[in-house]
C-alpha cells in the first residue's frame, strides 16, 4: 500500500494539468499513488493527463461526466486507499520535497493536517504567510480566514473517516471542511513554513471567477458549524453573520444578545479546540465598528457586556476595551 495518495481534480485543464501530474510524479517519496480525475471536461484535458503520466504505475485516469467541484475531489478520496491523503489543484504544481516535508512534519509534531506556504504565480507574485501552529491556524478559521491552501494539504485518511467537503458550501468547500475538523478535540493542524506549493492565479481559476458564491458559502458553512456546534438559533446566527461581515450593531438590546452569544461561544470553543482567542477578535471587530461612538449607552453596553466572558483583562490585550 503506498504511503500517500494525491488527488487531482481536472476540469477543463488541458493548459496546466500536465504540469500538475509531472510534479506529483517527480516527487522525492516515491511511495504514493496519483489519482487523476477528469470531470468531464470538453478540451484536452484526458490527452494531457495522458501525456503527462507516460504510462507511470503509480497513476490512476478517471474519466467520466462532469459531477462539480465537490463531488470529484470527495470521489477521489474515497478511491485512496493509502493512510495519507494529499491534494492538489490541477492548475497548481508541487515542489518535489513537498510530500516528504510535510510527512516528516506530520510525523515530528503527530499532526492530522498538514498545509504549507503556498508561491502565487502567474497574475500575481508573492508568498503567503499562514500561521504554523494548530492553535492560530483555529484562530484564523473562527475569524473567516482561511489558513490552509487546498492545494497543498496532507490529510490522515484514517483521522478524516467519512468526513468529506460539504456539498452544500460550493466554492468554500475546503473552509468548511477545515472549520467543522477544527471542531474536533483530536484535532492537530500544522502548517509547513515552506513554500511547498506554487499557487496559480488567473482569470479562469474557480476562485477568482466566484467571489460572490465563494461568500455564500463561506456563511453556509459558519451556519452549518454553529448548528452543530448546538448554537443554533436565528439569533445566533444573524450575531454570528454580524461578526463575519464586520456589521455595526446599533442598539443595546442587540449588543447584549451579542455579548451573551459571544459568551456562549467562547465557553463551545474552548471546550472542543482548547483556543477561543477568536471571541476576542470578534469583540475588537465590535468595538470599532460599534463602540467608538459618543454615545454613552453603546460605551457603556460594551463594558457591561464583556462581563460574561470573565476575562476582560486578556480582552483589554487585544485591543478590546477602554481606548
Amino acid at each position: 500500500m503506498p504511503k500517500v495518495s494525491v488527488i487531482i481534480p481536472a476540469y477543463n485543464a488541458g493548459q496546466y494539468v500536465g504540469a500538475a501530474v509531472t510534479s506529483v510524479l517527480a516527487q522525492s517519496m516515491r511511495d504514493l499513488t496519483l489519482i487523476v480525475i477528469d470531470d468531464g471536461s470538453n478540451d484536452d484535458t484526458l490527452c494531457e493527463i495522458e501525456r503527462a503520466a507516460k504510462g507511470d504505475a503509480r497513476v490512476q485516469i478517471i474519466s467520466r461526466p462532469n459531477k462539480g467541484i465537490v463531488a470529484t475531489p470527495n470521489e477521489g478520496i474515497d478511491r485512496a486507499d493509502s493512510p495519507w491523503v494529499a491534494m492538489l489543484d490541477a492548475d497548481d504544481v508541487s515542489r518535489p520535497d513537498r510530500l516528504q516535508k510535510q510527512l516528516e512534519l506530520a510525523d515530528a509534531r503527530r499532526l492530522t493536517l498538514v498545509g504549507s506556504q503556498i508561491e502565487h504565480v502567474g497574475e500575481r507574485s508573492g508568498v503567503s504567510d499562514f500561521p504554523t501552529s494548530h492553535a492560530d491556524i483555529v484562530h484564523q478559521l473562527f475569524v473567516w480566514k482561511n489558513p490552509i491552501a487546498n492545494p497543498s494539504v496532507l490529510i490522515d485518511r484514517n483521522w478524516l473517516g467519512d468526513v468529506r467537503y460539504p456539498s452544500d458550501c460550493a466554492h468554500a468547500q475546503d473552509y468548511a471542511l477545515w472549520l467543522r475538523l477544527a471542531l474536533r478535540r483530536d484535532a492537530c493542524f500544522g502548517v509547513h513554513p515552506e513554500a511547498l506549493v506554487q499557487y496559480r492565479i488567473h482569470a479562469q481559476q474557480n476562485t477568482t471567477r466566484n467571489l460572490s458564491q465563494l461568500y455564500e458559502g463561506c456563511e453556509r458553512a459558519l451556519t452549518s458549524v454553529v448548528r452543530e456546534m448546538g448554537l443554533f438559533d436565528p439569533t445566533t446566527v444573524e450575531c454570528h453573520t454580524k461578526a463575519f461581515r464586520a456589521l455595526p450593531i446599533d442598539n443595546v438590546d442587540e449588543f447584549r444578545n451579542y455579548s451573551w452569544w459571544l459568551a456562549t461561544l467562547y465557553a463551545e470553543l474552548k471546550r472542543r479546540s482548547g483556543d477561543s482567542r477568536a471571541v476576542y477578535e470578534f469583540w475588537r471587530r465590535l468595538f470599532q465598528k460599534s463602540a467608538k461612538t459618543h454615545r454613552y449607552d453603546m460605551k457603556t453596553a460594551f463594558r457591561l457586556g464583556a462581563g460574561p466572558l470573565q476575562n476582560v483583562r486578556y480582552g483589554f490585550k487585544y485591543g478590546v476595551g477602554r481606548r
